[in-house]
């Protein structure tokens, strides 16, 4: 429980400044939905049951480096949001960032390789 408490950490720390000033600063502008309040949570638990479920060579440094990744694809997600055309419905597009980057997790996941301690 302790590896998986300080993993999601290392995922906040990039992707929750960035996704709170992107907040504060568009609350104005944008309609912020709960969807996008759960890309802090959803791909971290999509990443951590793949990693903690069948990672059998994985080591402590990919519990370190792959959420610090993972964190910072997160925070691309209001950056998106932001910069995103009115036309695109926000909640959709909101889910569909919830989703995409969940599967950036598995990826994330399945392609890096097993690093040295």
């Amino acid at each position: 429980m302790y590896f998986f408490l300080c993993a999601y950490w290392i995922y906040l720390i990039p992707s929750l400044p960035i996704t709170v000033l992107c907040w504060y600063f568009t609350r104005n502008r944008r309609h912020w939905y709960i969807e996008d309040a759960l890309i802090l949570v959803v791909p971290f638990i999509v990443w951590a049951i793949c990693f903690f479920a069948w990672s059998s060579n994985k080591s402590l440094a990919n519990l370190g480096v792959e959420p610090f990744y993972l964190g910072c694809v997160a925070a691309l997600s209001p950056i998106v949001k932001y910069v995103q055309n009115r036309r695109i419905d926000e909640r959709r597009l909101s889910f569909f960032m919830v989703v995409f980057i969940s599967f950036i997790g598995i990826g994330l996941w399945l392609f890096m390789p097993a690093l040295p301690e």
